[in-house]
């Protein structure tokens, strides 16, 4: 009889360490499936129409607005993304947005845009332009650019445009113009 209870004492140790084990197993599972959601999240990419710029640029909420605008087939564009990731690092507790807009096409989110982001880490917003031609886009964007890229736009935080800077640039370079734009220095 001692050792039917020996025998049923170590079943339910066993039940026991099993029923652990899987309560552990599945935990840890959760917080990968919550850190893969949490990691795509910027994944998201919305179409941006001329409703929606104004919408983006008027309603700052406060907030300064860094706007960089650049394509997938565009190399200083896609050379100056960690760059940027790193200065949404940087200033990620401060009080700026840091958004993209792609002059892709919509109909590329998918084949060509997604992929971008996800090699380059992005960690901000994402928009892809919704009008009707490459001019509707740099006149919504602002009529004086002529379109080249990257270009990269600082907002105050009631949407008055503060900065305009055409071409390629560095970390160091956006951050002195951030903390000017953020009266920080």
């Amino acid at each position: 009889m001692h050792d039917k209870k020996g025998m049923m004492l170590n079943r339910q140790a066993l039940f026991f360490a099993l029923y652990v084990a899987v309560y552990f197993i599945a935990a840890c599972g959760n917080d990968k499936k919550n850190a893969r959601i949490q990691s795509d999240s910027y994944n998201q990419i919305e179409k941006l129409d001329e409703k929606g710029f104004k919408e983006l640029i008027e309603n700052r909420q406060g907030k300064t607005l860094f706007l960089n605008v650049w394509a997938t087939w565009c190399v200083p564009c896609a050379e100056e993304f960690p760059d940027l990731v790193r200065l949404k690092n940087a200033y990620k507790d401060k009080n700026i947005e840091f958004v993209g807009l792609s002059a892709d096409y919509p109909d590329e989110i998918e084949s060509k845009i997604l992929p971008f982001i996800k090699k380059h880490n992005v960690n901000f917003e994402i928009y892809v332009k919704d009008v009707a031609s490459d001019q509707a886009f740099i006149n919504m964007v602002d009529p004086a650019w002529n379109g080249g890229l990257p270009a990269t736009f600082l907002y105050d935080e009631n949407g008055v445009k503060k900065e305009y800077i055409l071409g390629k640039r560095d970390f160091s370079f956006f951050k002195e113009r951030i903390e000017q734009a953020l009266d920080i220095i």
